[in-house]
């Protein structure tokens, strides 16, 4: 004699109660009716493997296995984080086999999950991976808490303003299959694709296409550029001062050669990292370092 609002919850009492402190993840359910009752949550659909089901779209079918509404769900669905559940954008994808996304549609895929997603998952076998894509998901590590800020959109093409650990990150996400010109908000912004871009005016974005940039740090100290990670700047556990130099601790889980790039308060051509003398660079009218990284270490 209850209605189904009423038996949703309970089952999901009854569930927790079976389940004690154990983590749930809900998946295809009312999102309404999990608040508060699920730990994780998945807050779209399907992820398919093209970019959306052409079939099911042409009958305006909208709950449909879809790439492309998987993603927009997750960025849509947001909010939800941290206040009713922790949201689940389901798997990404990175294989080239048995599926038909383009690498533009997959990095995008990939980058919007680990911006928003508090759950990551892959349906990938990762042991097939070549030396490319391995790079690419190992870029990943480690994985830490995101501050967004701000989200706009113009049609199809997102922007994104977010933190992680005070440095300030813009993504854009053009989910168009046009390319699209995007202006970038900051005078200096780096992008490990396309290094350091000044007063950018006009970013041209292919379709499908999404770019992380990091803004140029204020201030006497701070990471300016890396190709080690995802999120230029993760790779690295401290950054410290003081009067032998500075001192650069790398994340455990960083495990990839590359370049790290610093910004420095430096008035002669040298400057101590981690008690070894380095060239500093004249570069945007400050002093930078430029590091060498081999598999997570300081060279």
């Amino acid at each position: 004699g209850k209605l189904r609002g009423q038996r949703r919850p309970e089952a999901f009492d009854f569930l927790r109660e079976c389940c004690g402190g154990k983590l749930i993840l809900a998946c295809g359910v009312p999102l309404a009716a999990s608040w508060g009752k699920a730990d994780y949550c998945r807050i779209g659909p399907d992820v398919g493997l093209d970019w959306d089901m052409k079939s099911a779209k042409m009958i305006h079918l909208r709950e449909r296995i879809s790439t492309r509404n998987a993603i927009g769900n997750t960025i849509a669905r947001r909010h939800f984080s941290g206040r009713y559940f922790a949201n689940d954008p389901d798997v990404f994808i990175l294989r080239k086999k048995k599926n038909s996304l383009s690498p533009h549609q997959k990095h995008t895929l990939y980058t919007i999950n680990h911006i928003f997603g508090d759950l990551l998952f892959t349906s990938d076998n990762i042991g097939s991976y070549d030396a490319k894509t391995m790079r690419q998901y190992q870029s990943s590590f480690p994985a830490l808490p995101k501050d967004i800020e701000k989200v706009e959109h113009d049609g199809e093409v997102y922007h994104i303003w977010f933190r992680i650990d005070g440095r300030k990150y813009f993504a854009a996400a053009n989910l168009s299959r046009t390319d699209q010109k995007i202006a970038l908000p900051a005078p200096t912004m780096y992008h490990h694709g396309e290094g350091f871009v000044e007063h950018p005016q006009a970013v041209y974005f292919k379709p499908f296409e999404t770019r992380i940039y990091l803004e140029f740090p204020k201030g006497d100290l701070g990471i300016a550029g890396s190709d080690l990670h995802l999120f230029p700047g993760c790779e690295v556990q401290s950054l410290t001062t003081s009067a032998d130099g500075i001192a650069v601790e790398m994340h455990p889980e960083c495990k990839l050669s590359g370049t790290l790039v610093l910004k420095v308060s430096a008035n002669s051509s040298q400057i101590m990292v981690n008690g070894k003398s380095h060239p500093v660079v004249k570069k945007l009218d400050d002093a930078l370092v430029i590091l060498d990284v081999a598999e997570g270490k300081l060279s």
